[in-house]
Order: structure tokens, then sequence, then C-alpha cells
């Protein structure tokens, strides 16, 4: 797993894991929301096409 995308997964494992349980909503949710902005955030800074710098960031191929 590439390392941008397993650091999102672990943050949002730490979100769902409070008070020693797992809530599978809140790992949902959040891993959701961290992708969203990360995959804005890459196409607001780059000055390539967002689609490719997105795929290269989290170590994804385009498969047709």
């Amino acid at each position: 797993m590439n390392k941008n995308l397993k650091q999102l997964v672990d943050e949002a494992y730490a979100q769902a894991c409070k008070d020693d349980r797992f809530n599978f909503d809140v790992y949902t949710e959040q891993l959701t929301l961290q992708l969203i902005k990360q995959c804005a955030l890459l196409a607001l800074i780059e000055q390539h096409e967002p689609y490719e710098v997105i795929l290269q960031h989290f170590g994804v191929q385009l498969e047709y």
C-alpha cells in the first residue's frame, strides 16, 4: 500500500477506535473525508493534470 494512502487509513482507524471500540461508520466517514480533501488539495496546488497527480500520489494506475 502506498505510504500516503496508508497514512490516511491509519488516521481514520485511530479516529474510529475511541473508547477501545471500533466504529465502522466513523472509520468510513473519516477515510472518505480525508481522501476527498487530499484529492482536492492536490488538484488545487499542482500544475499538471489533476487526475495524473492524484493517481501518482496514491500509487494507483488507471485501468480502462
